[in-house]
């Protein structure tokens, strides 16, 4: 019989792929913006990047959209729109 963890080493975590993407995106917007954007404040689902942000802050976000969208590409993540 096999032991849980051989089971799991063949198979990759529900959850992972998408938590690494919101980090990703996460420190983007925090080098992009100059203040600190957590993972949990971000949801990225088919290319739509959402933002739970302070007004304020999320117009800056939407102000240099087109320069986030870049960096995005240049880390490998896939953005059409940040809303």
């Amino acid at each position: 019989m096999r032991s849980l963890s051989e089971l799991l080493l063949n198979h990759p975590l529900p959850g992972l792929r998408e938590s690494e993407r919101r980090r990703l995106c996460a420190e983007a917007v925090s080098e992009i913006i100059g203040l600190p954007v957590s993972s949990k404040q971000i949801q990225y689902e088919n290319g739509v990047l959402s933002l739970s942000l302070p007004p304020v802050v999320k117009s800056e976000v939407l102000l240099r959209q087109r320069a986030l969208i870049e960096l995005f590409n240049t880390r490998g993540v896939k953005v059409k729109e940040v809303r």
